[in-house]
């Protein structure tokens, strides 16, 4: 008995070209306990692509943001929806300047609210502190070779 095995990759986008980081993130917020989440990025010139997961759950959420257009999307189990003013619309900037530069600190305005950012290499880690709307996000990313 032989069995042929097909497979194909059209449904796949191509992310050949993209620098991958896995990390972690330790959310303080007002409204809830401290949480801690597993990080996937990944980047490319096109997208970047933020998957906050836990272990034994999978996906909490996908954050999409689309380099040439500054579209970003929010990706749950609920469904997908379009963010527009809740993050700033750099984010693609912030998100590059924190992963690619030796430190990097950057405060930014946008619609009443502001998101301040800390990033600093210390080896092949990348560490940052955030904090937005209230809460505070710490954690390291590293990069996937």
């Amino acid at each position: 008995m032989c069995f042929i095995l097909l497979a194909s990759c059209a449904g796949i986008n191509n992310y050949n070209n993209s620098a991958v980081y896995k990390g972690k993130v330790v959310v303080n917020s007002l409204n809830y306990d401290q949480l801690s989440f597993n990080i996937l990025l990944t980047s490319n010139e096109n997208d970047t692509i933020i998957q906050i997961h836990k272990p034994f759950y999978g996906n909490l959420l996908q954050i999409k943001y689309d380099n040439s257009s500054n579209l970003m999307k929010y990706i749950s189990k609920d469904g997908s929806y379009e963010i527009n003013a809740d993050i700033p619309r750099n984010i693609g900037d912030i998100v590059n300047n924190c992963l690619l530069r030796e430190s990097y600190v950057d405060e930014v305005f946008e619609d009443g609210q502001s998101l301040n950012i800390e990033c600093y290499k210390n080896m092949d880690k990348t560490n940052f502190y955030m904090q937005y709307k209230g809460s505070s996000f710490k954690g390291f990313l590293i990069r996937n070779e």
